[in-house]
């Protein structure tokens, strides 16, 4: 089975968050991998869908989501 996940990456400075970057993840059995092809659009896509739902809005760079507020 594999599942679909995002790993985090916070910049804060000063105690403010300055970027968050969402890395795509595949995960399996014992195994953790950058998402590739159609896994990482399925699940950036997906992402963005439910995060402008709730008024966030991240830019898609290269193989991420960034947010800077």
């Amino acid at each position: 089975m594999i599942t679909l996940a995002l790993l985090g990456d916070v910049m804060l400075e000063r105690g403010a968050m300055r970027r968050l970057e969402l890395f795509p993840m595949t995960l399996q059995y014992a195994r953790v991998r950058l998402g590739r092809g159609a896994e990482r659009v399925t699940t950036l896509d997906r992402m963005e869908k439910l995060s402008a739902e709730m008024g966030t809005v991240f830019g898609r760079r290269e193989d991420r989501l960034v947010l800077e507020p």
